[in-house]
């Protein structure tokens, strides 16, 4: 009877996901909140702004037009979780997400698989870890409807311009000191910081000759740059 209980309470929590997916999960609730804010503060431009980004947010607010008793415009945490674009989280799921995960089934099944690719193994870095800590470095949206895409680029490279081997330590090796560095992400989820920042890190090194070889901070990026910048 209690094994029956406990499985109904965490498909009811289940159900209630806005996303199956974590980031997604995280990211449709944050561009919710934006949007209440926006709403809230009058600010109808970054309003239309961010419904261009997501025409899937604006049709999913547009559903509740109909239901104003639903809208508090001065908590936007309920007013989202009403629209179901955010996760009403349950205690048992919290309970769950500090239990240390037990990775060796996994392992077993990808090593069991014929076609698999590659070889799993136990990672020192997750040994021990819970669901929880996991899921923080889980922040790359994937699903379509809500991933932000560039704008395309014209090139007129071609496959023939590009050499067949090139390092750029070796092309820039007054830069050697930047570009070689391997910074360490440890438990940032903001992997975005990283990434850019270290590349502008290189591309400054290369612009001034050498001449610029202070290391940038990914803090720095992180802290100035908040979600409604840089959606992350």
């Amino acid at each position: 009877m209690r094994i029956a209980a406990f499985a109904a309470l965490m498909a009811l929590a289940s159900a209630e996901r806005v996303h199956d997916f974590f980031a997604e999960n995280n990211y449709i609730c944050a561009v919710c909140e934006l949007a209440v804010e926006y709403a809230a503060d009058g600010n109808i431009a970054e309003l239309d702004k961010l419904y261009e980004l997501h025409p899937a947010l604006q049709e999913r607010i547009n559903a509740f037009e109909s239901s104003p008793q639903l809208v508090n415009l001065d908590d936007k945490r309920a007013t989202c979780q009403n629209m179901k674009l955010c996760t009403e989280e349950h205690v048992m799921d919290l309970l769950l997400e500090e239990t240390p995960l037990d990775l060796d089934q996994h392992i077993r099944a990808v090593n069991s698989n014929p076609n698999a690719t590659w070889v799993a193994g136990t990672n020192a870095k997750f040994e021990g870890a819970s669901k929880k800590e996991v899921k923080a470095m889980l922040g790359a949206v994937v699903d379509p409807e809500w991933a932000i895409n560039l704008h395309p680029k014209d090139t007129h490279l071609t496959s023939a311009d590009l050499p067949e081997n090139f390092d750029a330590r070796t092309a820039w090796p007054e830069c050697n000191s930047v570009i070689n560095h391997v910074r360490d992400q440890s438990n940032c989820g903001s992997c975005w910081a990283h990434g850019t920042t270290e590349a502008l890190n290189d591309r400054k090194c290369i612009a001034t000759g050498g001449s610029f070889t202070t290391l940038l901070s990914t803090a720095d990026t992180t802290g100035c740059c908040n979600f409604a910048k840089c959606f992350s």
